[in-house]
């Protein structure tokens, strides 16, 4: 899911200023469907989303077939930042959307675009919000970067007090991220370095340097991380809106992508997660 007076708000302000509106409000994406692993063998891990602020829905193609979307929910608004997070623990995640303007998260766990279940107050107009399982309880919890400290603020607690997890990572220019990857349960503080076109890691969630770094992607790809495979574990993977396609390195090597799938429009926000059945790591996109 992934670009810097604060970088990430770049993209997604680029994003939306550039977005082209779809003939139509349909689900449909562009005929080319390719992938690299077949279908089947993907259904036990996280599937392609998008974004489309046009119409305010959230697009998801659990087939991973570069298909019609088979869940399509209306949330939010335009201007909001959008996100998917597992918020009540159900084992499927939840369509979120942080309004800088008011500083909140706001959640639809009934995932019927209706109004939202779920509202929390947390971090500045300025941060980046994250949605990620910080302490482990199975529930995504509000989270937000704040690139002047270079620090995440986790709200475990989600009453919009003070943050109960706070973890210095990462350079102000960085693109933050949350994910799972050592498979413990827990979201790792993540960043993306666009200069180096590396994604960096503190499992041990203790500031120090990463332990997991690797290569992937394009200066100008957006970032995300994604329990792809199913194995438990977060996945770096990039979105290329030149190509409208997602690319996965689930084999965490650099190399090429292990799973490529196209899906969406120009203008789209990208997105990692599932809004259908309960499949693979819950695990919020970054965007901004």
């Amino acid at each position: 899911m992934s670009t810097r007076i604060f970088v990430t708000l770049t993209i997604i302000l680029l994003t939306l200023l550039v977005q082209r509106s779809p003939t139509s409000v349909s689900s449909s994406t562009p005929s080319s469907k390719p992938h690299v692993i077949p279908p089947s063998t993907l259904l036990q891990g996280d599937a392609a989303c998008v974004y489309r602020p046009s119409v305010q829905r959230f697009f998801c193609d659990t087939a991973r077939d570069g298909g019609d979307a088979e869940v399509v929910v209306q949330f939010g608004l335009a201007s909001d930042i959008p996100l998917l997070g597992d918020i009540d623990g159900d084992g499927r995640d939840d369509p979120c959307v942080y309004r800088p303007s008011v500083q909140r998260f706001f959640c639809d766990t009934a995932r019927d675009g209706g109004d939202a279940e779920v509202v929390v107050q947390f971090g500045l107009a300025s941060d980046i919000p994250l949605l990620g399982d910080i302490d482990g309880d199975g529930r995504d919890d509000p989270c937000v970067y704040r690139p002047s400290v270079q620090r995440f603020f986790c709200d475990t607690a989600r009453d919009g007090g003070d943050a109960e997890v706070v973890v210095q990572f990462g350079l102000a220019s960085d693109i933050p991220l949350l994910g799972d990857i050592d498979g413990d349960g827990r979201d790792d503080p993540c960043v993306y370095r666009p200069s180096v076109q590396r994604f960096f890691c503190d499992t041990a969630r203790d500031g120090g340097d990463a332990e997991v770094a690797v290569q992937f992607g394009l200066a100008s790809d957006i970032p995300l991380l994604g329990d792809i495979d199913g194995d438990g574990r977060d996945d770096p993977c990039v979105y290329r809106p030149s190509v409208q396609r997602f690319f996965c390195d689930t084999a965490r090597d650099g190399g090429d992508a292990e799973v490529v799938v196209q899906f969406g429009v120009s203008g789209d926000i990208p997105l990692i997660g599932s809004l259908g059945q309960p499949f693979g790591v819950a695990l919020p996109l970054v965007v901004r």
